[in-house]
């Protein structure tokens, strides 16, 4: 093993490359617990309808109640990022996650049972704009967009993971009050572990220069950079962000901080808005009503190409860039919805699994795979990479909340629109929102890959405009 010194402490060549990732995939422990939560309705909300007898708004009133907390968490999070760090707000949204999971187990009243749900959003909406921020501050330059991918794929693996579990559930004791403890129990027993991993993660190396401790900042970058050179030139570029006098509110008057502000709040709202959890929370009825016998089980066929599709992401991020991978998994969405709408249109209610059922299974597996590999862990990274340092929490705040309420539209009204104007119709009003959302990566959206945040605040400060910020 090589090492390198600086001053009395040694840099680790050949176990730094373990750490990192190891600490990486420990902070994107948050994204498993929002994809258990998504993969959980669509799986268990035919019990939990069942044994509540909801009507269809109850459904979607529940299904979305998620997405509300998930708009509130960003505000809960915006405080206690700057008081407190990143690494204590993701193990309050652990604990959150735990006790809510837990007190769900018991199956008390359906209000409870809401409102735990709600708190549960809560829980995802602080991890969601917590851990891309944690993410994206610990990791190597080169590496940054690898890591920041770690959120949407392990948001894929919980989907998957609490799909295949409650089917297998719902299979050995059916839509029972059984069932849901087990469900629910699911839920728990990852949150808990998620908080005790969590625990031993560094603090990012940003925040504790943020908060002037210089040394613990110089630690953690030993821990997790390869040679000296690269600390020194990581930390020289940190502490030149962090003595400019800039403060928290004066960003608000500054015209770049609202531009990065719109254009990131679009891409949250169009990552919502291309239907994608219109698949996930309501993919088993729409199967089913396609000609699908099992619904659930043809779901988890979904969800494992939306895990291994991330993969893409995972390995092309940081040699295609952000631009490419967004440009050309928009396209196949685009396509694939219409190939969904054509097909859903021709399928007869009713009738036997035919050449259209099929059809439109292969048009929403290509939509699973050009959103997982683009529009999925994408927006996240580029949301944690633009904002500067002393405003990120504020800007990552107002975008994580336009996801949200993207996603509070989606699952709060899709069922009622599939009803009144017919599932082919919605697929085709998804199609055009994406069509204006690569419009928009075209015209404005800058190319960050193998750039230092550093760098990127330096052009905004300097009036770069935002497309050309990047390389």
């Amino acid at each position: 093993m090589s090492t390198t010194t600086i001053g009395s402490a040694k840099v680790e060549s050949n176990s730094q490359k373990g750490i990192v990732y190891l600490i990486a995939l420990i902070a994107a422990l948050g994204g498993l617990l929002f994809g258990l939560d998504q993969g959980f309705v669509a799986n268990a909300l035919s019990t939990i309808s069942a044994h509540y007898n909801l009507s269809t708004a109850e459904k979607e009133h529940f299904t979305a109640i998620l997405s509300v907390g998930c708009m509130i968490g960003p505000a809960v999070a915006l405080l206690s990022n700057r008081f407190i760090g990143r690494k204590y707000t993701i193990i309050i949204a652990g604990f959150l996650f735990a006790s809510m999971s837990l007190i769900s187990t018991m199956v008390p009243s359906y209000e409870v049972l809401f409102y735990a749900r709600l708190l549960l959003g809560v829980a995802v909406g602080i991890a969601a704009f917590t851990v891309p921020i944690y993410l994206i501050e610990t990791s190597p330059k080169s590496k940054r967009g690898t890591f920041g991918t770690y959120w949407q794929l392990m948001i894929t693996v919980g989907i998957f993971a609490v799909s295949f579990i409650n089917s297998y559930i719902t299979m050995s004791f059916g839509e029972t009050v059984h069932s849901l403890v087990l469900m629910y129990g699911v839920l728990s027993f990852f949150s808990v572990l998620m908080f005790v991993c969590v625990l031993v993660i560094p603090k990012s190396p940003r925040y504790l220069m943020l908060k002037g401790k210089r040394e613990e900042a110089l630690q953690v970058l030993r821990r997790t950079r390869n040679s000296e050179q690269e600390v020194n030139e990581e930390l020289a570029e940190i502490e030149e962000a962090t003595k400019v006098k800039t403060s928290f509110i004066s960003f608000l008057t500054k015209p770049f901080f609202w531009k990065i502000v719109a254009l990131c709040g679009v891409l949250q709202f169009f990552q919502q808005t291309t239907g994608i959890n219109v698949f996930i929370y309501y993919g088993p009825s729409i199967l089913e009503k396609a000609g699908f016998a099992h619904g659930l089980f043809t779901q988890n066929i979904i969800y494992i190409v939306n895990m291994l599709a991330t993969f893409i992401a995972v390995k092309y991020i940081d040699q295609a860039g952000r631009v490419k991978l967004l440009t050309a998994g928009g396209i196949l969405v685009v396509l694939s919805l219409l190939l969904a709408a054509f097909s859903y249109n021709h399928i007869v209610a009713g009738a036997a699994l035919g050449l259209y059922g099929y059809m439109f299974l292969a048009a929403t597996l290509l939509f699973i795979v050009g959103f997982a590999c683009s529009w999925g862990p994408i927006t996240w990274i580029l949301v944690a990479e633009l904002f500067p340092l002393k405003s990120r929490e504020l800007g990552v705040t107002l975008s994580t909340i336009a996801n949200y309420f993207g996603n509070t539209i989606v699952a709060g009204t899709s069922l009622t629109l599939m009803s009144a104007y017919g599932t082919s119709n919605l697929m085709l009003i998804f199609a055009v929102i994406t069509v204006v959302a690569l419009i928009v990566v075209k015209k404005f959206c800058p190319e960050t890959k193998g750039v230092s945040i550093e760098s990127i605040e330096k052009k905004f400060e300097s009036g770069t405009p935002i497309k050309n910020v990047g390389i």
